[in-house]
């Protein structure tokens, strides 16, 4: 069953393309454990890293990563992104539970009204597969 594993809250994704355009690594640059903008209420900007796995990748799929406040309101929404199916791994001796994809989202100028637990939710083919909370406040608190 789809999970997701390896979820980090980050200032921003550093992607590195090797040759032809291929994908050498994504990189979290800035790593948070907190989400702090200037002044409460006021905008925000961050991204997320993360995994989902143990999921069939050889087939299309959809992905959606929403972020709400403490009081379950949307305040940043990927909207449904449909994922096509990939090639057949060439090795076969990955077991399927580690199996699927990394993803990543940036989030730009999310408006905070309220210090609080605000969560970022995945997800898989329409069901919620993982909840990631993150504590909101403001520097000048």
């Amino acid at each position: 069953m789809a999970n997701v594993t390896n979820f980090i809250y980050c200032s921003n994704i550093q992607r590195t393309l090797v040759g032809s355009g291929n994908l050498a690594s994504v990189d979290a640059m800035g790593v948070l454990v907190k989400l702090a903008p200037d002044f409460l209420p006021g905008s925000f900007s961050f991204s997320v890293l993360f995994s989902v796995v143990d999921v069939d990748s050889t087939d299309p799929v959809t992905i959606q990563v929403v972020f709400k406040d403490d009081q379950g309101n949307k305040l940043g929404d990927s909207g449904i992104v449909e994922l096509p199916a990939l090639p057949e791994s060439t090795n076969k001796s990955i077991p399927k539970k580690y199996n699927g994809y990394n993803m990543t989202m940036d989030f730009r100028n999310i408006v905070f009204e309220h210090e609080g637990e605000y969560v970022t939710e995945v997800y898989y083919n329409g069901d919620l597969i993982g909840e990631k909370p993150i504590y909101v406040v403001g520097k000048s608190d």
